[in-house]
């Protein structure tokens, strides 16, 4: 068993929570950036509420907006430019995982200087690293990526095609309010795509892990077994609360420490995805999973077949890799999420130099070219 280091922001989670951002935030700063999307806080009424809150407890805010998905390295370092020249000592991100992650770079680069680009990891010691950033709260809008739990982020460079990681401890949240009535307005196919996040965030580093650990492998199914549940709850009933809940409760573990505590595992199809994003923009994170996702668990059936018995085991009552498989595409198929890469404009000969870009770029946390390769013709 592996030592493990438990970091875990403080968090308010709950039905009505969102509620106490304002009294929150003034304990933590007194001049805050507010980041959102582009366009559905603001046309919801939230981003009016949200502000009025701030600033009834005297925060200062600036509202900075416009955060596109697969969330690009300018647009973090403008927004830290602003913070910094605006004298703030807060960052508050309202959205979902594009917007949490900028959220995050802005802290960065608003304390540290430079571009957010500078601390990209590429598994060597040439990128800066985080040593400071603003204090950082923030509210997901969506069940999905987790990055209100960790201190992580991932950004975007449309010149290079790359979209690479930046890890270090000052990108942990002050604090995290989740609130699973923010997603009670989420689409069908939105609802899923979160889910497809939350699975992989789960199922990749248990398949991946040789080791056993009991308590984190049974976190583990619990997850993916009440992300299926509730989201053919919450797809059919989008006002379901209790269902809303269970999904934000989660994706806000998923890729916290606590699946994979005491054991290895790593996010080898997330490497092959954001590769293919990269070179793809147009393709939302989770929707590249959703492609990617049944033919990198066909393609390593072998390898996986014990772990996939016991996930199969644990969630379906039925010790078949093959059954788990199926039962996962079913549910994808079930959803809507169905598809190839070339119907999202991918291009068959950019399928070879995408797979060596997964081994270049993310070598370091087990991207493999041979893997990739086959993965992403199957998905072809």
């Amino acid at each position: 068993m592996r030592i493990t280091e438990i970091k875990f922001p403080r968090m308010i989670a709950g039905p009505g929570s969102i509620g106490r951002l304002g009294a929150e935030a003034s304990k933590i700063g007194r001049s805050a950036l507010l980041v959102t999307g582009k366009k559905w806080l603001r046309e919801s009424g939230l981003l009016e509420k949200i502000a009025s809150d701030l600033r009834d407890n005297d925060v200062n805010i600036h509202i900075f907006e416009g955060t596109e998905p697969n969330p690009k390295y300018d647009f973090i370092d403008r927004g830290g430019r602003e913070a910094r020249d605006k004298g703030c000592d807060l960052v508050i991100g309202v959205g979902g995982g594009s917007v949490m992650d900028a959220s995050k770079g802005i802290a960065l680069v608003a304390a540290q200087g430079g571009s957010i680009w500078d601390y990209v990891h590429y598994g060597t010691d040439t990128s800066k690293k985080p040593e400071r950033a603003l204090k950082i709260i923030l509210a997901p809008t969506t069940a999905a990526t987790s990055s209100e739990s960790n201190s992580s982020l991932v950004v975007s460079n449309p010149e290079k095609r790359q979209k690479m990681p930046v890890f270090g401890p000052p990108l942990l949240p002050t604090l995290s309010i989740v609130d699973p009535e923010l997603t009670l307005s989420l689409t069908s196919e939105l609802t899923a795509l979160g889910v497809v996040d939350i699975l992989c965030h789960v199922i990749e580093p248990y398949l991946t892990s040789r080791e056993p650990q009991f308590l984190s492998d049974r976190i583990a199914t619990s997850l993916i077994e009440t992300a299926l549940i509730y989201s053919t709850v919450a797809m059919k009933k989008p006002d379901d609360i209790y269902a809303r809940t269970q999904l934000s409760y989660a994706a806000s573990l998923a890729l916290s420490p606590f699946p994979r505590a005491m054991r290895k595992g790593g996010l080898r199809l997330h490497w092959i995805e954001h590769v293919l994003s990269g070179y793809y923009d147009s393709i939302p994170h989770a929707r590249g999973l959703s492609l990617l996702l049944i033919p990198w668990l066909r393609r390593n059936m072998e390898p996986f077949r014990r772990r996939l018995e016991n996930l199969s085991d644990a969630i379906f009552g039925r010790a078949d890799a093959e059954f788990f498989v199926e039962k996962l595409e079913e549910w994808l198929n079930s959803s809507g999420l169905t598809g190839r890469l070339r119907d999202f404009g991918v291009k068959e000969s950019e399928l070879e130099s995408m797979a060596s870009d997964v081994e270049r770029l993310y070598g370091w946390g087990g991207g493999d070219r041979t893997e990739a390769i086959e993965v992403l013709r199957k998905a072809y």
